[in-house]
Formats: C-alpha cells, sequence, structure tokens
C-alpha cells in the first residue's frame, strides 16, 4: 500500500511551536520523544492532526484545483495545512487554555481557505480542472418552429 503523502508533517510544524509544547499536546504514552520505534502515541498525533488539516485544505481547495495534489506541494498549501494541523493538536488538549495566538493563527488561516475558494486568493502552482464540456443529445423535435409559430 503507498503512503499518502501529507501537506504538513512533524518537520513542517515544529517551527511553528517548541518542542517542549508539541510534546505536550501529543504525548499520551508520555515517552518523551516523536520518533521512537514503533511510532509512538506522539507521532501518531502528529500524523492524526496533519490528516485533519489536510482533509479541511482539501474540502476548500477540491472544488477549485485538481485533487490529489502532488509534490512538491506549493509552500502556501503547506503553510496552512501545518498551521492547521497545530490548532488540530490543540483541539486535543481541551483542559489546557488555548492561547489566543493560536485561536487567530485558526481564523487567519481559515480565511486564506475561504478565499481560495471563492477565487478571492489563488495558489498559482495548482492546475485548475479545465471546464467539461456536455453533449447534450436529444431526439428531433415532433413540430417544426414554423408550425409552433401558427399556432
Amino acid at each position: 500500500m503507498a503512503r499518502v503523502q501529507m501537506y504538513a508533517s512533524l518537520k513542517t510544524i515544529l517551527p511553528l511551536q517548541t518542542r517542549e509544547v508539541l510534546l505536550q499536546l501529543t504525548d499520551d504514552d508520555n515517552n518523551g520523544d516523536f520518533m521512537s520505534r514503533p511510532p509512538n502515541a506522539a507521532y501518531r498525533n502528529i500524523q492524526s492532526a496533519c490528516a485533519s488539516a489536510q482533509a479541511v485544505v482539501d474540502s476548500y481547495i477540491g472544488g477549485r484545483y485538481i485533487l490529489p495534489l502532488h509534490r512538491p506541494f506549493p509552500p502556501q498549501i503547506v503553510e496552512i495545512a501545518s498551521n492547521l494541523a497545530l490548532c488540530c493538536l490543540y483541539d486535543r488538549r481541551r483542559e489546557l487554555d488555548v492561547p489566543e495566538g493560536i485561536k487567530d493563527r485558526r481564523s487567519r488561516y481559515m480565511a486564506m481557505l475561504k478565499d481560495i475558494q471563492s477565487e478571492k486568493a489563488s495558489v498559482p502552482e495548482l492546475r485548475r480542472p479545465t471546464p467539461a464540456s456536455a453533449l447534450i443529445t436529444a431526439p428531433e423535435p415532433t413540430f417544426s418552429q414554423s408550425l409552433l409559430s401558427r399556432m
């Protein structure tokens, strides 16, 4: 089974928050690490947050751009997904007070997705679907236009 490439990853989230806070948000088994073998709770929780963020991103850009996206992912998409994944990690810890900066971050990046969806913003690196042309076939009319105009 092919491994699904995600827009965000541990590597793209680490610069957004301190390692200590990320472990507090993810390390359910108190291992103190993200990369123990087999993948531990912290790593699985990061992966889950990245998958959730990707689903949100795809739901907004899917009607406008061709999915699935292929590597290399546009930096704008990586930035949005990484920041939303961080917000998802805070959502896991409902007992913590979510910092205002995280709330603002979620609002800012959701607004970016809405702007992309409504075509107020774009992601130039992505391909748009070609307009579909419809072929409509119908039987020949029973009555001609000239006959109908005389009625």
